[in-house]
């Protein structure tokens, strides 16, 4: 009789702090809305580096002339084990979070807000990246970015502002580890 009460305790336990549904749930992940639509198999993504397959689309008007061969970089991916992934590009140093964010069921929109400096130009750039999660450890990037609010730096180089202080950079980008 000791024994049964020994198990018993567990779920006595369970019903005050959320029922047996906390019991046989998913463990509070997801807040409990981690149920994918139906045919949707999720796919991993593990933390690491991952090259770029191909870059279909890139336009900007921030005049930096930026094609496809230059954002063939590496980029690197951070999983938390949380559903939270975040993506750096690797292209400067230090490294750069373009953004971070929850991905569920393989999609997800990860954002990034940052100073950074160019060209004798401080600026806001704020990023948003829509991710798809197409096969374990394989998935696409379309990638917003704006820059806005070009001051002046203590360079010395003068800073030219694009045309109403601000443009915008997108491009899409297939990577694979």
């Amino acid at each position: 009789m000791k024994k049964l009460s020994l198990l018993a305790l567990p779920v006595l336990f369970a019903f005050g702090c959320g029922g047996v549904d906390s019991l046989f749930g998913d463990g509070g992940l997801d807040g409990g809305n981690n149920v994918c639509a139906a045919g949707v198999t999720p796919y991993q993504i593990k933390t690491g580096v991952y090259k770029t397959q191909s870059v279909p689309s890139v336009t900007e008007n921030c005049g930096l002339g930026l094609t496809a061969a230059n954002l063939m970089t590496d980029r690197e991916v951070a999983n938390d084990a949380q559903g939270n992934i975040t993506v750096y590009s690797l292209s400067t140093t230090p490294k750069a979070p373009l953004g971070t964010g929850p991905v569920r069921c393989n999609m997800g929109t990860l954002t990034g807000s940052d100073i950074a400096n160019a060209s004798g130009c401080d600026f806001t750039r704020q990023t948003t990246v829509s991710m798809t999660v197409t096969a374990a450890n394989q998935f696409t990037i379309a990638v917003t970015q704006t820059r806005s609010n070009f001051k002046q730096d203590a360079s010395g180089t003068t800073c030219k502002p694009p045309a109403g202080n601000s443009c915008t950079i997108s491009y899409t980008a297939a990577m694979q580890q």
